[in-house]
């Protein structure tokens, strides 16, 4: 069983002790004294002590990024090399598709390349000294045989113009000389053309062709690489969204993949805390409390973030906080209350949270007046509270260290109320 603070016990104890008081005034007949029954009730001076003044808003736990893998080529999945929950590194192969076709094509790029690069460099390097010594006998060929068709030709122009052959065999040799010289022309252009080299346009259009060729190369061996699907990040496999022997597709993702280390949280804040969260950032402490985690060390956090934006609905900011994931006990989605440490106050006047209310837009106390014995009157108190904690409220302004305050008791009360002290802790 879970035990009562003594401040609750008090709380819970005075409305039984009432109770008992009203019981004995029927009991004993004292029914026009009831109506002027003292309320029981709590009373102590504030105490000097330091407190840190701490506020508590709560959120949900995200993870630094969200990385969804998505295929960047098609294919059937054949193997999937992860499961949910894995931590994986930046790079790591968590799963592969079919790269049948993509193999194939890569092959035939590499062919096209090296092609084109064998004749690019037969364009800078020039002929061969053999393919020069066959077109210089290709040459030696042609005039031999234009000397031979030129001796046939002004024989038979001699026969033609003595009438012993006809006219059809002499054009038969005007053609022959004339064909002979043309392969001597050609003859010599080509070896020319080898020994000179090609033009550099020639070149040009050459390297360009092979280089073409080299990027198509790449471009089909980065594709096949990508058959092999890798982590864009170090982190944990949150969600396997796809099947082995399905088919993938750049429209479709594989994997989410959340990043490790440090975890963060997004806070709403009130608008009135702005100024002070903006200014003094670096000097906030903040502690994460996981509810998954009710016994645990409070995590230790700081801001990261702090937003530049109010809602107009909310009437709030967004306040970021980093959390390190220490023993990777936190995950994303986790909610937790967030405790901010404004500032340390020393040698505070304070006085329990209770013992502050609100009374028409202001914050009041009740003062205990004493009169005959362990009775008196409760006031009404203005008071400018400072730094607050869950259980004590820095009083600035209202009342004085001798004052006696009403602590338990005091909900229900009105000012010049009669009330009676059950205790009082000085």
């Amino acid at each position: 069983m879970k035990q009562l603070k003594p401040g609750a016990i008090i709380a819970l104890a005075i409305p039984l002790v009432f109770i008992g008081l009203v019981v004995l005034q029927l009991l004993s007949g004292g029914r026009e004294e009831i109506a002027f029954l003292p309320t029981p009730v709590v009373a102590h001076t504030p105490s000097i002590r330091t407190i840190e003044e701490q506020i508590t808003f709560s959120g949900n736990l995200r993870p630094e990024t969200t990385a969804m893998v998505i295929p960047k080529v098609s294919g059937r999945i054949i193997e999937l090399l992860v499961s949910e929950g894995d931590v994986v590194t930046q790079d790591q192969v968590i799963a592969r598709l079919d790269d049948q076709v993509l193999q194939l094509q890569a092959q035939q790029a590499r062919s096209a390349y090296e092609a084109a690069e064998s004749q690019y460099q037969k364009a800078v390097q020039g002929a061969r000294p053999e393919e020069v010594a066959n077109a210089q006998a290709s040459l030696n060929q042609a005039r031999q045989d234009l000397e031979t068709a030129q001796n046939n030709f002004e024989r038979t122009e001699n026969l033609y113009r003595a009438g012993t052959i006809s006219q059809a065999r002499f054009e038969e040799a005007q053609n022959g000389f004339q064909n002979a010289q043309t392969q001597v022309n050609n003859a010599e252009r080509s070896l020319n053309l080898l020994i000179e080299g090609a033009r550099s346009e020639d070149v040009q259009t050459a390297r360009a062709q092979a280089e073409g060729a080299l990027r198509q190369f790449e471009l089909a061996e980065l594709q096949l690489s990508y058959a092999q699907i890798t982590s864009p990040v170090t982190g944990r496999i949150a969600r396997v969204l796809a099947d082995e022997g399905n088919l993938a597709s750049p429209q479709s993702p594989l994997f989410s993949v959340i990043s490790e280390g440090t975890i963060f949280a997004n806070i709403p804040v009130p608008e009135g805390l702005y100024g002070r969260f903006l200014l003094t950032s670096d000097t906030i402490g903040v502690r994460v409390r996981p509810i998954a985690y009710p016994g645990e060390i409070p995590f230790l956090a700081s801001i990261s973030r702090i937003g530049s934006t109010i809602d107009p609905g909310t009437r709030t900011f967004e306040v970021e906080v980093g959390v390190e994931n220490r023993q990777d006990l936190l995950r994303p989605g986790m909610y937790v209350n967030v405790d901010f440490t404004l500032a340390t106050l020393e040698e505070a006047l304070v006085l329990p949270a209770r013992a502050v209310l609100q009374r028409e837009g202001r914050r009041i106390v009740f003062a205990f007046e004493p009169a005959e014995g362990n009775r008196g009157t409760a006031r009404i108190v203005p008071i400018v509270p400072g730094g607050e904690t869950r259980d004590f409220v820095q009083i600035l302004e209202g009342i004085e260290p001798s004052t006696q305050i009403i602590v338990n008791g005091n909900s229900f009360l009105e000012d010049g109320q009669p009330v009676r002290s059950v205790e009082v802790a000085q």
